[in-house]
């Protein structure tokens, strides 16, 4: 049985993997939040963007280093997140768990 800190929580930190996933190991919080902000068109909150990829890369889900100094950042370096195996299995788990809850609903045929 997977454990919550194996295990993704909530529709956020699933949103967040999946845009890790889109931006192919170049995403930071400031373009997450900005693609999370277009895709929902409502603004999302940086710290709770912030929050969430911490706990991603404490649970394993996400990794990160940190990218080259920037001008536009007065010479501060950005910290790059990119999606994990275990990252990727989770998404996995995450999408098996809500089709075998929900496809019933909708007739596909799978049960819970």
């Amino acid at each position: 049985m997977r454990t919550k800190k194996h295990s993704i929580k909530g529709d956020f930190e699933y949103e967040v993997l999946q845009e890790l996933v889109t931006m192919r190991g170049e995403g930071y919080s400031v373009s997450v939040a900005r693609s999370l902000t277009d895709k929902r068109g409502k603004r999302v909150d940086m710290g709770a963007v912030h929050v969430t990829l911490r706990r991603l890369e404490e649970k394993g889900f996400a990794k990160s280093k940190i990218g080259e100094t920037t001008s536009d950042r007065g010479g501060r370096p950005k910290r790059i997140y990119a999606v994990t195996g275990s990252g990727v299995q989770a998404m996995r788990n995450r999408e098996a768990e809500v089709s075998r809850i929900y496809a019933p609903a909708f007739g596909t045929g799978a049960t819970a």
